[in-house]
Parts: structure tokens; sequence; C-alpha cells
């Protein structure tokens, strides 16, 4: 109890005291807040500038359409008669020889 009192704190419990705790939390939570904030804004910094360069390696190599689910399986379909197709001939000419 003396040594709280030689801090300048009251006794446990007392008024002072628990203005004394609620102060050192209030401290505890604006250091966290600032730890976070600074990690959060380098994630960020980060994000921008890995962004940057995809979009800078998208204008690169041009866009890429956005397909919906419909034009997707109509692609696919398309790929695959194409690959069948290919595949046909080729099993033809392997034949033929």
């Amino acid at each position: 109890m003396a040594t709280l009192q030689a801090r300048g704190q009251g006794p446990v419990g007392s008024a002072q005291w628990m203005l004394d705790e609620q102060r050192h939390a209030a401290g505890l939570v604006a250091q966290e807040v600032e730890e976070f904030t600074f990690s959060a804004l380098n994630e960020f910094e980060w994000l921008n500038e890995h962004m940057a360069e995809v979009f800078a390696r998208a204008q690169l190599y041009g866009p890429k359409p956005v397909l919906s689910n419909a034009s997707m399986t109509n692609a696919l379909a398309a790929t695959l008669r194409k690959s069948s197709r290919h595949q046909g001939n080729y099993a033809a000419k392997l034949q033929g020889h």
C-alpha cells in the first residue's frame, strides 16, 4: 500500500486509484490503436503498389473480357469441340501412316 501511495495513487478502490487505472487503460488502448493503424496503413500501401503493378501489366497485355456463366459454358463447349476435332485428325493421320 505504501508503494502505491508513493507513486501518487490512492488506496486500491479509491476514486483516485480508479481515475489512474482508467487513464492507464486509455493509454494502452491508444497505443494499440496506433500500432494497428500503422500496420494497416503499411498493408494498404503494399496492396496499392501491388495492384498498380497488376493493372500496369494488364495494360500491356490488354484487358480480358469478363465472361458470364453462359458464355463461359459456350466457350468451353467450343474449345472441347475444337480439341476433339484436332485429336480426331491427329488420330486419323497416325492410322494412315
